[in-house]
């Protein structure tokens, strides 16, 4: 406990009380204990200040914890300084102590109120008497006082001295308390502006921050897997899917999705990358492996032996270069004119056969189940995230493995995913341009990573003459419905990807730096106009728009989205009466085709956990629809 030090003042002399009993003697309020451990408790605080910064590293401590401590500091400061002026002040009294002159002070008092008051020593001597022992009394609390600082003036003129050099020391830290919260201020302004640069054109974080729009698919994304891995943790019985696949045209932004998953879950789980260099025939290989090591993750105890249970998610792209068909199967399973000649093609150079995707698709039956030991082979609490661009290669019962592997299409934006991409950028520069404009030392800004050098000469410059407040985007009041209506997808023109809106905004964002007599709205349209234009090849050919999913693309993303579309009631017995009649087209036809291939694996899967003797209820009820029988209902009920 800290104790204020506290000295009774001698200058006000009506509050010492007179003496009644000559032999009482006056104490003043003073503890000498006390007083030291008040010095000891605030000098031993700051007499060492220098040590002291050095012990608390205060560079690795928040601007919030540093004004903090500067308070605390700042406190015992004044603390220190109160001290010094009482021991200062004790100092003067002893020495402008005059026994002499207080003596005859007291004598002179006495003598005065006893002549005051007609009295004389001869006729009222008892009256008298009592007047001098008054006045004695006066002189003798304040002599007892006198001999009290006496005793106590080593202490008082070590408070002095000390104070003195904890005062320069406090002050020191404070000072450096204060550099140190200004060299943070200035540093979170620069890397406010760079994580706003990172945000717009490079994307970071989780899903939300890290895509706009596509409100479906991320939350089926949460909801599918992220929800269930972080329940998971604690309930080791939640359900977590073994695969999930995310499928689209290069460019709509699938890996980002996959980025933004593995960001959102790292604190729940250790997420890794398949090697780019892994070839197919190594790739059943590398995924055991991956299994392995990711079954070592989960069962690793902790320092206090304790299972840390730490899921892995196995990001893999392009899954279709390790889990296509063969030419020969595909045509087995889905019938001639299906596919195209770039499918075939494709499948020519990556396809597998059945033995090769039946490997990984055991390895999918259990692989997202948490292991009970290092013996538990099949099980590892591993989920394998895949994106594809063409995920109609990807052997059908890979797809149809009861939810092994649900597939979630990220289409080119179009709609509301348009107004939502294109106001992210927007929202991003207005923040970019506002963190700017209020950094301290504008010369950060060469420090910056991601703005054209024109851009930042241009920046200096406006602030030198004070011009940083024409720096102006207003990102509240863009019609950004006209962008979806003029820059849909179409079967003409193709699509934007999403990679394309934001190189768009990079480059309009510096345009706008390097020169805001135009605004970043008419840098940006401009030059999605330039983008949307017709272009001439260097071979002459002439393509009707620049937009980088074009028409062919964009048309064979709309054909395998139309295929592995999840078929609806009576769809296959539609498309059925219509081939009955000799007048399915081509488009219905492979719809048609899928459906029973997809039927045809689903049938197969159950048959097995039939076998097994692992089937439910429910999927009973679908084995005997799959295989035509007729379910009787139960009428028991209806008969009583």
């Amino acid at each position: 406990m800290q104790v204020t030090l506290q000295t009774r003042k001698i200058t006000n002399h009506s509050m010492l009380k007179p003496v009644t009993d000559k032999k009482q003697k006056v104490q003043p309020s003073y503890n000498n204990s006390m007083e030291l451990s008040n010095f000891n408790s605030l000098g031993k605080s700051l007499v060492s200040f220098a040590g002291t910064g050095d012990s608390l590293n205060l560079s690795e401590k928040s601007i919030d914890q540093l004004k903090e401590l500067k308070k605390i500091y700042e406190s015992n400061q004044n603390k220190f300084e109160k001290n010094k002026s009482e021991a200062q002040h004790n100092l003067d009294e002893y020495d402008n102590w005059n026994d002499s002159a207080e003596q005859t002070a007291y004598k002179k008092a006495a003598d005065d109120e006893i002549k005051a008051k007609g009295l004389s020593t001869f006729w009222n001597p008892f009256q008298c008497k009592r007047i001098r022992e008054k006045h004695y009394g006066v002189y003798k609390e304040k002599k007892d006082y006198i001999d009290y600082l006496y005793r106590k003036r080593e202490v008082y003129k070590q408070i002095v001295s000390s104070s003195s050099a904890s005062e320069s020391q406090g002050k020191n830290l404070i000072e450096q308390i204060d550099l140190i919260i200004k060299q943070k201020i200035r540093q979170e302004g620069i890397d406010g502006v760079q994580q706003t640069i990172n945000a717009m054109f490079n994307k970071v974080g989780g899903l939300n921050s890290r895509i706009a729009g596509y409100d479906y698919e991320k939350d089926e994304i949460t909801k599918m897997f992220v929800e269930p891995l972080a329940k998971s943790i604690d309930d080791p019985s939640v359900k977590v899917p073994a695969a999930v696949l995310l499928y689209g045209a290069t460019g709509t932004g699938k890996t980002t999705f996959l980025n933004g998953i593995g960001a959102q879950s790292k604190d729940f789980a250790e997420i890794r990358d398949l090697s780019l260099d892994t070839v197919a025939e190594d790739f059943i290989n590398e995924i055991r492996r991956q299994v392995n090591d990711a079954r070592v993750r989960y069962l690793e105890q902790d320092a206090n032996g304790n299972q840390k249970k730490t899921r892995t998610i196995l990001l893999i792209n392009e899954a279709e270069r390790f889990l296509s068909m063969t030419p020969k199967e595909a045509t087995i399973l889905y019938g001639e004119d299906v596919f195209d000649d770039m499918d075939i093609e494709y499948m020519e150079n990556y396809g597998h056969n059945a033995n090769y995707i039946n490997k990984f698709k055991t390895l999918l039956d259990t692989c997202s189940e948490p292991p009970c030991d290092m013996e538990d082979k099949t099980r590892a609490a591993l989920t394998i995230f895949i994106t594809s661009n063409y995920p109609h290669l990807i052997h059908p019962d890979l797809l149809s493995r009861d939810g092994k592997m649900p597939f979630i299409a990220i289409n080119p934006a179009r709609g509301k995913n348009i107004e939502a991409v294109i106001k992210h950028y927007f929202v991003k520069a207005e923040e970019l341009v506002e963190k700017i404009k209020i950094l301290d030392d504008i010369n950060d800004i060469d420090n910056l990573a991601g703005i054209s050098s024109k851009a930042k000469e241009n920046i200096k410059k406006m602030k030198r003459e004070g011009r940083l407040d024409k720096l102006v985007i207003d990102s509240e009041n863009i019609p950004y419905d006209k962008f979806s209506e003029e820059f849909k997808p179409t079967m003409k023109k193709g699509a934007f990807s999403n990679d394309c809106y934001r190189k768009i905004a990079e480059k309009a964002c510096n345009m706008f730096l390097e020169d805001p007599s135009h605004t970043f709205e008419y840098y940006f349209i401009t030059n999605l106009l330039k983008e949307d234009a017709q272009k001439t090849l260097p071979n002459g050919v002439v393509i009707p728009s620049g937009r980088d999913i074009n028409p062919q693309r964009y048309k064979k993303f709309i054909s395998i989205y139309n295929m592995l579309a999840p078929a609806d009631t009576n769809e296959k017995s539609m498309l059925e009466h219509l081939e009955k009649l000799g007048v399915i087209d081509e488009k219905a036809k492979k719809r048609l085709a899928y459906i029973r291939i997809k039927e045809a694996s689903e049938l197969q899967n159950l048959e097995e956990k039939e076998q097994n003797g692992t089937i439910t209820e429910d999927e009973q009820s679908r084995l005997q629809e799959l295989r035509g029988e007729v379910v009787q209902p139960d009428t028991d009920a209806e008969d009583d």
